[in-house]
């Protein structure tokens, strides 16, 4: 089981980031916060609706600029992640580890400037 990412983590990638000479715009994280709150809406009710939401907003990451310049690690865990969230509605995935596949893309992608 993945454990949830934790603030002291993402201040210290983001400074690992800045210290290797990587993009980090001052505002780089919004699409990644935003994709949180997305996806608990979906987690929370497990409904179609949020869920479909929640899918495009993950999918708007890969046309997000940053995404064509992001590792292989973070597009691999935006997929992953809009994997997860289309099973929520069917019940066969876990809320908490569709919210550890949020915070694995946060992690993986805040470096390039999402």
């Amino acid at each position: 089981m993945r454990k949830p990412i934790r603030s002291a983590q993402l201040l210290l990638v983001a400074g690992l980031a800045g210290s290797s000479g990587m993009a980090l715009p001052a505002a780089a994280s919004d699409a990644l916060w935003s994709l949180q709150a997305g996806v608990s809406r979906c987690v929370e009710t497990s409904q179609a609706q949020p869920c479909r939401q929640a899918e495009a907003r993950v999918k708007g990451l890969t046309r997000n600029p940053a995404y064509a310049r992001a590792s292989h690690l973070c597009q691999e865990e935006i997929s992953e992640l809009s994997q997860v969230i289309a099973l929520l509605p069917l019940r066969d995935a876990v809320p908490n580890e569709v919210m550890a596949s949020v915070a694995d893309v946060q992690q993986a992608c805040l470096p390039y400037g999402f």
